[in-house]
């Protein structure tokens, strides 16, 4: 709205002079007014066709909306001086070329300032038609599903641009001035080390792997932040940037959550592009190196306005693959995670998490990614946002970390040595009444859960507890990333398990029976149907973890794979909609 305004102020100022004349009774002649419109138009006609032709033809885009601005102008313009100059003009085409009836010079001025303003009104109607308050459909959110892909659905429709539809009806979005450039921070500042430029060819830096893990310093950080997000050019007074953005807005704001970095004292630090400086956040000190990716959405919505939110995530998309590529110059892998917490995230930077929100996080890891075993949540539907549907569509594509107050388990050790263990593995299914400990119990799932996921992440693993020291009777789900458990269900169920596994002794004897069992929400989305066989090797290999586990505690134990489906399913308070049981193991005391 500002360049809008800068750009009529000529016309404005000659209106205000006609007014000023009009008050005085001096206006000028309807042919005095012609030729001062029809300067304006000529100036207006040539700073328009100048910044095409030597701005917005060079790709300098930012100039752009000065451009179609004075375009509006020149039209403007161009109408009034069509009001001058259109009925001589039909006269002589008619070639009826009489003295026309002067107006009197009221009523011309009169005439002139009625014609401005309903260009002007059908202007400002122009750039509103049909602007609305959207109604996006939200439905009910529960932890653990899908998420408002009704919201999306929606919010996609409203924002596209159909060839053979009416115009595009933008939401009634106050969007506010215009977003600054680059951020300012009066924060404690650490200037960056100039970037290195010596690195593998292009096609090898996309396609093959990384090269030996180097250490990373304030040079590599400084190396990875400037090729990443970084200015590195400047031409016609605009900042030019390592990776593109639509419309040159940058919405894209990077984040660096420091640990262990030599030269970078822990905490959370933004990277200022201009002055390749990092300014602190938060002094809190991460658990692990991360990069965060946020978009400051007014800076696209201003221009792009309902449609802002798609800009915004390709433009991210362009700066995270820099990201990538350039951390592997030092020997990482760059994992986007694909779930997180977006409030959480946005509070450890200390943004709002609403006209800037956070799209992306990527971790460095220089062995295989092992993804954290975190549940998440659709937040709920909000009740108004500043930014409109844009502000909607990220909340529903957002998540909630689900933290679960689990009670804290004991850490065993096991020393018997392994090979002997598995030498001597031999599967028992008649146990004694005796119970079996919280510490024997903490151990085996301790080792339950070994170096992380192999092949698939949607296996849970849950326990009945009949004969528990400390712990009472009921159905239980671990939490590997506590070391905690969660009950579920609190009543007597080991008979319920024994008739589930076709009234197997190993089971209905045991002190505790261990059930492992896959989520569907996660099953089939990595590898499609492959996954269904990893889910089943996964479980195999967790199962001959609490297996020789037990064993080097001196347990019995026993594995059980038949079962009935749909009742090993209600035995776990779910349904075979939701969760696939794929395997029993039973255990006790000799």
């Amino acid at each position: 709205m500002s360049k809008l305004l800068l750009m009529l102020i000529p016309i404005a100022v000659y209106i205000l002079w006609l007014l000023i004349c009009a008050i005085r009774k001096k206006l000028p002649s309807r042919r005095m007014m012609n030729m001062h419109t029809s300067l304006l138009l000529m100036i207006y006609l040539l700073i328009t066709s100048g910044l095409g032709i030597f701005w917005v033809a060079e790709q300098q885009l930012p100039v752009f909306d000065w451009h179609y601005l004075f375009g509006y102008g020149t039209l403007l313009l161009v109408f009034i001086h069509l009001f001058f100059n259109l009925p001589p003009l039909v006269r002589t085409l008619k070639r009826k070329a009489r003295p026309s009836k002067r107006t009197k010079p009221t009523q011309q001025a009169y005439s002139s300032l009625a014609l401005v303003a309903a260009l002007a009104l059908g202007v400002v109607g122009g750039t509103q038609l049909g602007s609305s308050k959207i109604q996006i459909n939200w439905t009910d959110t529960t932890p653990l599903n899908n998420g408002p892909i009704d919201a999306i659905i929606d919010y996609h429709k409203y924002s596209s641009e159909l060839k053979y539809d009416g115009p595009s009806m933008p939401t009634s979005v106050n969007w506010g001035a215009e977003e600054r450039e680059f951020k300012t921070y009066e924060t404690n500042r650490i200037e960056l080390l100039p970037a290195l430029t010596d690195s593998r060819s292009v096609q090898e830096s996309i396609l093959t792997v990384n090269t030996p893990p180097k250490t990373l310093d304030l040079q590599a950080i400084s190396t990875i932040l400037h090729h990443t997000a970084g200015v590195t050019a400047v031409e016609g007074g605009y900042n030019l940037r390592a990776a593109p953005s639509s419309g040159a807005l940058a919405p894209t704001e990077v984040y660096l959550a420091a640990m262990n970095i030599a030269g970078v004292p822990d905490g959370h630090y933004y990277y200022h592009p201009k002055e390749h400086s990092i300014y602190l956040v938060n002094e809190s000190s991460p658990s692990k190196t991360r990069f965060f990716i946020t978009s400051i959405f007014r800076r696209t919505g201003q221009k792009y306005e309902d449609r802002a939110y798609r800009y915004a995530l390709a433009d991210a998309g362009h700066m995270l693959e820099n990201l990538r590529i350039v951390v592997g110059e030092f020997g990482y892998e760059g994992f986007l995670s694909p779930q997180f917490d977006e409030g959480k995230v946005a509070e450890d930077i200390s943004i709002d998490g609403v006209t800037e929100g956070v799209v992306a996080v990527l971790e460095l890891a220089s062995s295989p990614y092992k993804p954290t075993a975190a549940k998440y949540k659709s937040p709920n539907k909000p009740e108004a946002f500043p930014i409109g549907v844009t502000g909607v569509v990220h909340r529903a594509t957002s998540l909630e970390e689900i933290y679960e107050e689990g009670i804290p388990l004991p850490k065993a050790a096991i020393t018997r040595p392994v090979l002997e263990t598995i030498q001597n593995r031999r599967s028992r299914r008649r146990y004694s009444e005796v119970s079996m400990s919280m510490e024997q119990l903490g151990a085996i799932l301790l080792s339950s859960v070994g170096s992380g996921r192999q092949l698939s992440n949607s296996i849970q693993i849950r326990f009945i507890a009949d004969r528990i020291d400390d712990l009472q009777q009921g159905l239980y789900r671990y939490l590997p990333e506590s070391h905690s458990i969660v009950l579920e269900r609190e009543e007597d169920l080991i008979h319920e398990a024994y008739l589930t596994t076709f009234s197997q002794e190993a089971i209905g004897n045991g002190a505790v029976a261990f059930i492992l069992s896959t989520d569907r929400k996660i099953l089939f989305t990595e590898y499609g149907a492959r996954d269904y066989r990893h889910a089943f090797i996964e479980a195999g290999m967790i199962s001959e973890r609490i297996i020789l586990s037990a064993i080097g505690l001196d347990l019995y134990t026993c594995p059980v794979g038949a079962f009935y489906d749909d009742q090993a399913a209600e035995l776990i308070a779910s349904n075979m909609e939701e969760e696939w049981v794929l395997h029993f193991i039973g255990m006790g005391i000799p």
